[in-house]
């Protein structure tokens, strides 16, 4: 009996795991999916789920979403889900991987006598997906982040342009700019904000760009509506955001000096230590005639 309790632990678990599949809509027809993010796009409310529900009347859950800050990571990396969603997604995704590597653990006694794994170590490396998703998540958010600020960096000086002698307004220049740029981040921020980070009704360009920088953390965002702002005081276009582009210039050249000297840095270190063994090598027979003459 007791060699049979982990089949009937792992038969549970994946019971679960598709229950919490079900629960989760993974099978909800697209059209209704495409239905529901259309909603969501346009600031309405749409019906959550159960578990979503339950999420929001429990307290760790929610102490979980606030210190992982799931909320703005999901948002900045342009994903269209939940905190909720992306917490229970993650869980299934740990309960399925420990119920595959348990059922395998379990039958390779079956077949050998003992167990090739502790089970304890099953349920350690399904866990270990957890941070790894929170991890990835980071990175995206992050990477999402530098497209961001290095096209905005970037498309200054043509916005200098454009904007002055073509007669072209900010907000459709940064999108006009964005596509040619090939950087989908910009133009899916631009037009997809989420409206749970940033909650404004009918925005400027200017209020719309410093919410956006303050909520996403985008400095170049900010630098752009403080900008913006002070062209609508009638100062040219071509002036404001020539001086804006060469001021963020000179924040890239600080920056890229910085990496360069910590690459000096790491660069220096390994010859450093490759030149030890060397020095040992040449230094040992002056060293052992001078110990030998004392």
């Amino acid at each position: 009996m007791s060699d049979a309790a982990p089949l009937v632990l792992g038969v549970l678990v994946v019971c679960v795991w598709l229950a919490g599949l079900v629960a989760l809509d993974v099978f909800t027809p697209d059209d209704v999916r495409a239905w529901r993010r259309m909603a969501g796009l346009r600031g309405y409310m749409t019906m959550r789920t159960r578990i979503e529900r339950a999420a929001d009347r429990s307290h760790w859950v929610g102490a979980l979403r606030d210190a992982l800050d799931i909320e703005r990571l999901l948002a900045v990396a342009l994903r269209r889900q939940t905190a909720v969603a992306f917490l229970s997604q993650t869980a299934a995704l740990v309960l399925g991987v420990f119920a595959v590597l348990l059922i395998v653990d379990a039958a390779a006694r079956t077949v050998s006598g003992a167990w090739p794994l502790a089970p304890l170590w099953t349920l350690v490396f399904a866990a270990a997906l957890g941070p790894l998703a929170v991890i990835e998540l980071r990175r995206a958010a992050q990477r999402a982040r530098k497209e961001v600020s290095r096209t905005l960096i970037d498309m200054t000086m043509m916005l200098a342009v454009i904007t002055d002698s073509r007669g072209f307004q900010l907000d459709d220049a940064v999108r006009m700019l964005g596509r040619c740029a090939d950087a989908p981040a910009v133009s899916r921020l631009l037009s997809g904000w989420d409206r749970r980070l940033v909650q404004l009704t009918h925005p400027g360009t200017v209020e719309l760009y410093r919410a956006l920088g303050a909520a996403y953390r985008i400095p170049a965002l900010r630098l752009l509506a403080d900008a913006a702002a002070a062209a609508n005081t009638g100062i040219s276009e071509q002036q404001v955001y020539t001086g804006l582009a060469i001021a963020m210039y000179k924040d890239r050249l600080a920056d890229a000096r910085v990496r360069a000297a910590r690459s000096r840095v790491l660069i220096t270190l390994p010859v450093a230590a490759m030149l030890l063994p060397l020095l040992l090598l040449i230094g040992a027979p002056t060293l052992s005639a001078i110990t030998g003459g004392l």
